[in-house]
């Protein structure tokens, strides 16, 4: 019972970081309440480098966009969506020197991941 409240915690806490950066509830929900985004949410607050760290659930929410960009159980609109957000905090990472080195894995997964789709959304 005490694993499903912290497990629930920490999807809103990931839904809260979402919705301070765009405030549409609906893709939000869509988004983070897959049972995939689910498993990845609670994987990476319980094993992840920067799980102890206060920007934990800005870097949970870029693995989140960049596994939701590559996967195939989202649909197009949730991509997109995912994109636009993912975007927006690559760039917001990249101002800061320090910060991208010490997150290189998720920046680098990040660039891949906008790079996938800007080069899918060409070929259409």
């Amino acid at each position: 019972m005490l694993n499903y409240l912290f497990l629930r915690f920490r999807v809103a806490k990931v839904q809260a970081e979402m919705m301070a950066q765009d405030r549409n509830q609906l893709a939000v929900n869509a988004i983070c309440q897959k049972p995939e985004s689910i498993e990845l949410i609670d994987f990476l607050f319980s094993n992840a480098y920067y799980k102890r760290r206060k920007d934990a659930a800005f870097l949970v929410v870029c693995a989140l966009m960049v596994m939701a960009i590559n996967s195939s159980n989202f649909t197009l609109q949730e991509k997109e969506y995912c994109y636009f957000i993912l975007k927006e905090r690559l760039s917001r990472m990249k101002s800061d020197a320090k910060y991208c080195i010490d997150n290189f894995m998720v920046v680098g997964d990040s660039e891949e991941a906008l790079a996938l789709w800007e080069s899918n959304k060409v070929r259409e």
